[in-house]
Formats: C-alpha cells, sequence, structure tokens
C-alpha cells in the first residue's frame, strides 16, 4: 500500500462509442460530511468522468456532457471503514445509460448492495489531462480537488460499458482492459503537490 495525496496515471484510457466500464474497490474514512470525494477520475471541468462519494455518504458516478455535467447516487451513504466495489458504466454516446453499482468487495456472486441508472440525452465531453485516483481534478495541475479520503485501490477499466464486471470473465471477454490490481491510502491533509505517485 502506498499514501500519497492522490496517483496520477498519464495515460488514461479513453471514451469511445462503446463507453467504458469501471470498476474500483474504495475503503472511505469519512463518507459523510466531508465534501464530494472522487475516488477515481478522468475529468477536469464539467468535461469526463468521475466516480466516488457524494458529500451525503452515497456512491455517485457522474460525466460531463454537451448539455451540461450529470451524475446519479446509489443507496444508503457507506459506513466509515466499509470496504466496498464501485461499478460504474459510462455511456460513450447519446442515448445510452449511466450506472453505478454498489457490491461488497470481494464478494463474487453477492447481489448489489445497491444500483442505479439513468438514460443520458447528450454525449460525452472527453476530458484532456490524466486518469487521478484519489481526486477528482488538479486545480493549477498540482493541487488535488474533491479528494478522496481513505483507501482507492483495484481499479479495472475497460472499453466496453457493456462489458461483464465479473473480473474472471471480463479477462477474456474482446476489449481493451486496463487493471491496477494496487491500493492507495489518500493522505488528503497532504500539502498540495507534494509527491504525488505516477503509474
Amino acid at each position: 500500500m502506498i499514501d500519497a495525496p492522490y496517483v496520477r496515471v498519464d495515460r488514461a484510457p479513453s471514451v469511445g462509442a462503446a463507453g467504458i466500464l469501471v470498476i474500483v474497490e474504495v475503503r472511505p474514512a469519512t463518507p459523510v460530511g466531508y465534501g464530494p470525494q472522487a475516488a477515481l477520475a478522468h475529468a477536469l471541468d464539467a468535461a469526463g468522468w468521475w466516480i466516488g462519494v457524494g458529500d451525503d455518504g452515497r456512491a455517485t458516478v457522474g460525466m460531463g456532457t454537451t448539455a451540461g455535467p450529470v451524475s446519479i447516487a446509489a443507496g444508503d451513504p457507506l459506513e466509515a471503514g466499509e470496504r466496498v466495489e464501485l461499478v460504474a458504466r459510462i455511456p460513450g454516446r447519446a442515448g445510452g445509460r449511466l450506472e453505478i453499482t454498489v457490491r461488497p468487495a470481494d464478494a463474487v456472486g453477492e447481489s448489489p448492495i445497491a444500483a442505479r441508472s439513468a438514460v443520458i440525452g447528450a454525449p460525452l465531453v472527453p476530458s484532456p489531462g490524466p486518469l487521478l485516483w484519489g481526486c477528482r481534478a488538479l486545480r493549477d495541475r498540482s493541487v488535488p480537488e474533491h479528494s478522496f479520503v481513505g483507501e482507492v485501490g483495484r481499479v479495472v477499466v475497460a472499453t466496453d460499458s457493456a462489458a461483464p464486471d465479473d473480473r474472471a470473465r471480463l479477462a477474456w471477454h474482446p476489449v481493451g482492459l486496463f487493471v491496477w490490481d494496487r491500493v492507495a491510502r489518500i493522505n488528503a491533509a497532504r500539502g498540495a503537490a507534494q509527491h504525488p505517485v505516477s503509474w
């Protein structure tokens, strides 16, 4: 496990017409009342996408579209220290479904804790810049915004929003697949741009 103010991945998977599937494991330390917290994001201003926890502690996914930003939340507020997987399906074209599912971490075959989806009427506005773990964006290219408080890890991104969300089946699915099986403890109290980790 690494300690960092955020993790930066410079070659972010792009979102094509098929959209993307994102799976990220999180363990929030302070899910309620800290403000919006992005566990994983490829976003800048109102462009791109993000997944994390809202100010109310609920799992949230959002995306910037040509008609403005859209976000949805699912389930009850997460508990401090609760380890879950957030599964997001982000559409690449208008008329696709934006989805968020919350499920127990390492619970193969168990029913989801919560799920929600919405049809999106406008296409995604792609975001330039890096994929970020532990924050939504970087102000002045260095200061984390909407920092996550807790642990973020075990990230999977597939370049097809319709891909299976089961890790074993996904490994054999014919899509572009990006897997990082690491855990980062996000230290949001650290100074602005002190030693981010790059992968």
